[in-house]
């Protein structure tokens, strides 16, 4: 939650810590290559789009670059909490949460040795607005006509609707430099300028960025890491084979089935932490079988999820209950053991009995997923095990397609029973407030963008607006339960497992700890941390 002091404990050897699941992260490896110590080369599993402009980078591979060269109003500490950054304390909040009053530092610089001015700050979180970014769904909820600069040192935020994860996470706003990104938007997506420890460099599309320390940045931190490269490598076997080898620093997302080998590895360690990347499988509420609760309970019934993270994923995942990760419930006083204990068993007989009858003979549903090696696995198990219910006399027929990103939007958020009965799909957050995952996965706003549930019930729905409403966080907590509870005992959306957040080190990087949130990792030079080359 905001502004207190979470408790985040990383070891040096091995952080396994939660259950949160975004699937990005950057490797920093260079030491073969560079020849320098004081350089590390990171590779990631995705590229990063090239994008280096933090209002317009929407992915999680730009925007971990763009961490290390802006620095944000208010930051994230070790865990889910914000302290403040180029904030100089905490908001004054007036007008029931409407309004946030902040003073900033007077000593905050960008790189060409501009002074970070309150009019920059209003400007990073009006732009998204005005230009309506990609991020414009994240900062839709500002009053751009009445967010405005007090003094020198002194911002007016103000909202055009109540909008509680405002204080918890739209705070962390990378701030840019309103006369550069002004002069030429375009130049400014390519050649930043920011006021963090590092500064942009150059980039080759397809093939690295490299950025350097900033000799003269303002903050509190002075980086023992010179430069940087990042790097992509999108297939796991060689990105596993450049740890290995040496020929990279660091990677990001230890593949579960190279976990063991690189563990067992002499120069080589992993750090990894439980991340916000979820996934889940939810129902067609609109048409066919599936509008029929049984028939969502029987299929619960009929597959473990446990044995899938067990099976496929071991130190990569943990197990899903809520379709909120363990940190954040456990940060908010939700009763999480309640959730654990509304698990449905894996009992295919009582999955028969609630499926038979209630579907026709030879059911052909369909099961939609992206087209990713543990999508189609997880996918094709759960087929199977419709399957396998002929045992006990209930034909299915199960069909599983995977499809890309556009054919998998239009099919699985459709509610056409043609076109999808189930879909299974990873959502990675932004931030750790619990709506980040409740509003857009399961309330009817977001249907046909990415949710297909449409599950009908006025008053789930407008519990949910009324939890965004809602700044008490006991009765936020409230709110979500029920919807959670609901959501559970409806079967309308099957928790399935959270992604950790994981890197692979060489064993001379130090002080590079994993972090929750994807954007925000690699963490190379904060206020907690400095990495660093041990030789």
């Amino acid at each position: 939650m905001p502004f207190d002091n979470g408790d985040s404990t990383i070891s040096r050897r091995r952080v396994l810590a939660g259950s949160t699941g975004v699937a990005m992260a950057f490797v920093a490896g260079c030491q073969s290559t560079s020849g320098s110590p004081e350089s590390v080369e990171i590779t990631d599993a995705l590229e990063p789009q090239y994008n280096f402009d933090p209002l317009q980078a929407g992915r999680g591979g730009s925007r971990r670059i763009c961490a290390q060269m802006f620095d944000r109003l208010y930051e994230w500490d070790e865990g889910l909490s914000l302290i403040p950054k180029i904030a100089a304390g905490e908001p004054e909040v007036e007008r029931d949460s409407m309004r946030y009053i902040i003073e900033i530092v007077d000593n905050a610089e960008f790189h060409n040795g501009d002074p970070v001015t309150a009019e920059d700050v209003v400007y990073s979180f009006t732009a998204p607005v005005e230009d309506e970014t990609v991020l414009l769904s994240q900062y839709d909820m500002i009053d751009i006509d009445n967010t405005e600069v007090v003094d020198e040192t002194t911002v007016q935020i103000d909202l055009s609707r109540e909008y509680a994860p405002f204080g918890v996470q739209t705070l962390a706003t990378m701030v840019v430099n309103k006369s550069v990104r002004e002069e030429d938007p375009e130049a400014y997506n390519s050649n930043p300028v920011g006021s963090g420890p590092y500064q942009y460099v150059d980039h080759t599309i397809g093939e690295y960025v490299d950025i350097e320390v900033w000799d003269d940045y303002w903050g509190d931190v002075d980086p023992n890491i010179e430069s940087v490269r990042f790097t992509a490598v999108p297939d796991n076997s060689a990105r596993v084979s450049q740890i290995q080898s040496g020929d990279t620093d660091v990677i990001m997302r230890v593949p579960a089935s190279d976990w063991d080998t690189l563990d067992s590895h002499e120069d080589v360690e992993i750090q990894s932490r439980q991340g916000l990347p979820y996934m889940s499988l939810s129902y067609n509420c609109n048409e066919g079988p599936t509008t029929d609760a049984d028939v969502r309970r029987g299929i619960e019934h009929s597959f473990s999820p446990d044995q899938f993270v067990e099976d496929v994923l071991g130190e990569t995942g943990n197990r899903a209950h809520a379709p909120i990760p363990s940190e954040i419930l456990n940060d908010w006083d939700f009763p999480a053991s309640d959730y654990e204990e509304m698990v449905r068993e894996y009992d295919p007989e009582r999955a028969a009995d609630l499926l038979d009858g209630n579907v026709p003979d030879g059911w052909e549903p369909r099961i939609v997923c992206l087209g990713r090696d543990e999508y189609v696995q997880f996918a094709e198990r759960v087929a199977g095990r419709l399957q396998a219910l002929s045992e006990y006399g209930v034909e299915i027929n199960p069909q599983v397609q995977a499809l890309g990103p556009g054919e998998f939007d239009t099919a699985a958020y459709s509610g056409n029973s043609d076109e999808v009965a189930m879909y299974y799909v990873g959502f990675a957050a932004h931030g750790p407030d619990p709506n980040t995952y409740i509003q857009p996965l399961l309330h009817e706003s977001y249907e046909e963008l990415r949710n297909g549930i449409f599950y009908d019930d006025q008053e789930y729905h407008d519990t949910i607006i009324e939890a965004v409403q809602t700044t008490d966080i006991e009765e936020r907590v409230e709110l979500y339960d029920s919807v959670i509870r609901e959501s559970r005992e409806q079967a309308i959306h099957t928790p399935i497992y959270f992604q950790n957040n994981s890197h692979a080190q060489q064993t001379y990087v130090e002080d590079l700890p994993v972090h929750p949130i994807v954007g925000n990792w690699p963490r190379l030079a904060t206020s907690g941390n400095n990495a660093s080359i041990q030789q």
